[in-house]
């Protein structure tokens, strides 16, 4: 970013917000989606995961939402899908698909039987113990 010219050159500029790319960015767009995970639309944080948060209705399990720096992915059933739809209207995001790929070390993909969607970490696991196998001292 580059002052304007009719600044002087002992003049300080405060920032309104924070900028992509500055140390602290991740940590403010980290905090942002909290607040929007828990306050805007009302999901509970994962006990064992920073990034996992959880929408139910009753005892009833209704969807899922996953951060990972800047991606969200978002999985449920049709009213979850409503009410998380605010997600992408507030932060200007990708229009949502269905498609199975990797987020966070983790495989998904959705099933067309009674839409369900699958989570695997076989491939991130396996990868991780072909690289404890490789490290060990030679024999």
């Amino acid at each position: 970013m580059k002052p304007a010219k009719e600044l002087f050159p002992k003049h300080i500029l405060q920032l309104m917000k924070t900028l992509y790319g500055l140390a602290d960015s991740g940590d403010r767009w980290y905090f942002t989606l909290k607040e929007h995970h828990l306050k805007d639309i009302k999901m509970l944080p994962s006990d064992g995961d920073l990034i996992l948060y959880s929408s139910h209705t009753g005892d009833r399990l209704i969807g899922l939402s996953g951060v990972y720096v800047d991606d969200t992915l978002q999985a449920g059933d049709r009213d979850f899908q409503e009410w998380t739809r605010r997600t992408s209207e507030k932060f200007d995001a990708t229009p949502r698909q269905s498609w199975k790929g990797k987020f966070a070390g983790m495989d998904f993909g959705q099933s067309n039987y009674l839409s369900r969607v699958r989570f695997s970490m076989q491939r991130y696991i396996g990868n991780k113990l072909k690289i404890s196998a490789s490290r060990r001292a030679p024999s």
